[in-house]
Order: C-alpha cells, then sequence, then structure tokens
C-alpha cells in the first residue's frame, strides 16, 4: 500500500430533477502480509478495532506483539465503525464528486498511532 490508495468517486445525474442520494461504503482491511498473499496461506487471526471520527475511519489490529492500522479519511463524510457514508444532492444534468484515501498507519515505540505526513495529496503527486 505504501503511502497511500487514494480514491476518486462520482456520482451523475441524468435527470431533470435533482437527485437526493446517501451513498455508503463498507470498509474492510485484511493486513494480510505480501507473502501470505502469494501463497494463498492465512494463518494469523487479528483482534481488530475500529474508531470513528467525523469524516476519519480508523481500522486497527493487533497479533502477539505486531500492531498495524489503516486510516480512511473521507472529507464531508460521516463516519461509523463499519464505514463511509456521504448525504448529498446531485442537480439535475450534473454531477457531484469526492476524494478519499486509505493510507497505513505507524505505531511509534510507547505512542499512539501517527500518520504517515504527506507532502502533497495523493491525487497530486508526480507519476512515478
Amino acid at each position: 500500500m505504501g503511502a497511500g490508495i487514494p480514491e476518486r468517486i462520482t456520482l451523475r445525474n441524468y435527470s431533470t430533477f435533482p437527485a437526493r442520494c446517501r451513498v455508503s461504503l463498507r470498509v474492510e482491511a485484511d493486513f494480510a502480509d505480501l507473502f501470505e498473499v502469494k501463497e494463498a496461506r492465512f494463518h494469523r487471526r487479528w483482534d481488530e478495532s475500529r474508531e470513528a471520527t467525523a469524516e476519519v475511519l480508523t481500522i486497527g489490529a493487533s497479533w502477539q506483539d505486531i500492531r498495524k492500522h489503516v486510516v480512511i479519511s473521507a472529507p464531508g463524510a460521516e463516519s461509523s465503525p463499519d464505514g463511509i457514508a456521504y448525504r448529498i444532492v446531485v442537480p439535475p444534468h450534473g454531477f457531484w464528486s469526492t476524494r478519499m484515501s486509505v493510507a497505513p498507519g505507524a505505531h511509534a515505540q510507547g505512542q499512539g498511532a501517527q500518520f504517515i505526513r504527506r507532502t502533497k495529496p495523493f491525487w497530486r503527486r508526480d507519476p512515478a
């Protein structure tokens, strides 16, 4: 996942009337490492935790002494432990669009979750 995964969501309204919508996204994370995925072996049972605050959902997991988490940022959304939801109105013959991102977090020794810092938003990064 590296520095994160950006996602753009766009809804178009081809009607002559405004469309009131609730867009809900259920969010899951498996925390498998590369070799578990390649070898199709999943032996770990992660203890999962979820924390929802305003526009951010954090999913954490622990197994023995290993701690991991991902941070889902969704500006303008309502977050809950299950996922992200938007309440929107798409204008007639118009569209609604938003960006969200999923980024790995890190735990510092003796501290809580720390965010990976970025200098540019995901959608403005230069191509590799």
